[in-house]
């Protein structure tokens, strides 16, 4: 609600009035010193009143050459400021009076303006290179994450093929497993009966032996044997020559001693082909013998090699049971892969939600920048054709 009269009007009216009442006031005063001659007082009074009514303007004047410019100074500032123009400057010096400290609070607060709208500029043109940051990175992100869905897809599906090919290596493996342990029990089975058939071997080389000996003793008896019968046949024969020399006395010794030399001829050839079969005996008991001698190191190496292949096979088996146990390990981990491969597209949509969010937010705050940069377009800062204000 406005004043029927302003401030300065009510202002220009004091003064003037208080110059008035001097006018009044002063013939007043004048009559204790003065003896008025007959006529001149009330010219005296008007001439009082008039000197005061000139007294107030000319005072009048002095204001608004004075007080009323610095103010316009002021207004002109305000006016200014308000407008989004703070390119005004006021320089030179300013009285230190209740005036002057108004025009400098108007300065400070148009330097104060000017560098908090420059501040705000800057940080709308960073939190703007934020935004496009923000959105170009959130258009890479979301490309990414395309590809890592995609990706995700074939690791699936890798994981299936995985899973297949795991399932199938442990049976594979459980089958080998398998085969190992009768290869195994087979390979013991087998090294127990060549111990046997080494142990047979044994028996039969020391039998052999036996027989070799025996057969030398033999020879022995068919060599005593046949020392005999040459001594016989050559007793029969000098028995046949004294029965000769007897005559007919001695013709019936000489029959028996021609039958001793027979059976002495006789016993002779026997033994001498007793003593080829003794000998051909001797010579086959003998190659038997290597034979079986062969035999037992074919045997022994045999053994050995039975011996390495069933540690062989041992070992098999016991990597066998590490695979196994490996594979069970693998399948184990395939299979908690194959749960956060289940989880990652679901996880990955809602990352892309968030992106997505995110990209909007950005947009809004990029919207509100470029309304902050419209809304600090109406401000001219200095710099900007700056004008300069007198000094009051």
């Amino acid at each position: 609600m406005f004043l029927k009269l302003s401030i300065l009007s009510r202002l220009y009216g004091a003064i003037l009035g208080f110059g008035v009442l001097m006018g009044l006031l002063f013939p007043l005063y004048a009559q204790f010193f003065v003896d008025w001659k007959p006529g001149l007082k009330l010219w005296f009074d008007l001439g009082c009143i008039l000197a005061g009514s000139m007294i107030g303007l000319i005072n009048i004047w002095i204001v608004k050459k004075t007080l009323l410019k610095t103010l316009g100074l002021g207004i002109n500032m305000a006016n200014t400021l308000a407008q989004g123009d703070l390119t005004l400057e006021l320089k030179g010096p300013v009285s230190p009076c209740q005036v002057g400290q108004f025009l400098r609070s108007l300065e400070s607060m148009r330097l104060h303006w000017s560098q908090l709208i420059e501040k705000v500029a800057s940080n709308a043109n960073g939190l703007d290179w934020a935004t496009k940051s923000l959105a170009a990175m959130g258009g890479k992100i979301e490309e990414e994450m395309k590809g890592l869905q995609q990706k995700t897809q074939d690791m699936t599906q890798l994981v299936s093929e995985t899973s297949s090919s795991v399932l199938k290596m442990l049976e594979s493996a459980t089958l080998v497993a398998a085969l190992t342990n009768e290869a195994k029990t087979q390979a013991g089975r087998v090294q127990e009966g060549a111990q046997e058939v080494e142990e047979v071997l044994s028996a039969l080389h020391q039998s052999m032996a036996g027989i070799s000996q025996s057969s030398k003793e033999v020879v022995q008896v068919v060599g005593t044997i046949t020392n005999i019968a040459s001594r016989t046949n050559l007793l029969s024969l000098n028995a046949a020559i004294e029965a000769a020399k007897a005559g007919d006395a001695g013709r019936g010794f000489a029959v028996v001693a021609a039958e001793v030399r027979l059976l002495a001829d006789q016993a002779g050839q026997a033994v001498n082909r007793t003593h080829v079969l003794i000998e051909t005996s001797n010579h086959k008991i003998t190659l038997g013998e290597n034979k079986i001698g062969q035999l037992d190191q074919t045997f022994s190496l045999t053994q050995t090699a039975i011996a390495t292949i069933s540690g062989q096979v041992d070992g098999v088996a016991q990597v066998m049971d590490r695979q196994k146990s490996m594979i069970n390990g693998v399948q184990e981990n395939t299979g908690r892969l194959g749960l956060i491969s289940a989880e990652m597209p679901r996880s990955i949509q809602g990352f892309a939600k968030v992106i997505d969010e995110v990209n909007e937010w950005a947009e809004e705050v990029r919207e509100m920048v470029l309304e902050l940069r419209q809304e600090m377009g109406a401000f001219r800062l200095p710099g900007q054709q700056a004008k300069t204000l007198p000094t009051a």
